[in-house]
């Protein structure tokens, strides 16, 4: 995934804290963004596609009443000519 990639690893993330790591691939990072757009006007980049995916999995798996907080770090602005156009976004 671009941006933030698995070989970077911020100094300010607890990663002690987390207790799953989750991997998403790029297609279903761009199907998921495509969808939120379509379905909830939310847009944003490769990110947001990844937190929504996981972030649906997980209030289908963890049990009922778990409060879930998901971050979209970035708006669609970036991604006009990639995730959001239908020529390169097919290609995937």
């Amino acid at each position: 995934m671009r941006g933030l990639g698995s070989s970077i690893h911020p100094g300010n993330v607890a990663y002690d804290a987390f207790t799953e790591v989750h991997w998403v691939a790029r297609a279903e990072a761009v199907w998921t963004c495509r969808a939120l757009a379509r379905s909830h006007y939310a847009s944003g980049g490769w990110s947001v596609g990844a937190v929504a995916l996981v972030t649906g999995w997980a209030a289908r798996t963890w049990p009922a009443g778990t409060h879930i907080a998901a971050i979209f770090p970035d708006g669609p602005h970036r991604y006009l000519d990639t995730i959001y156009n239908d020529a390169w976004s097919f290609s995937c």
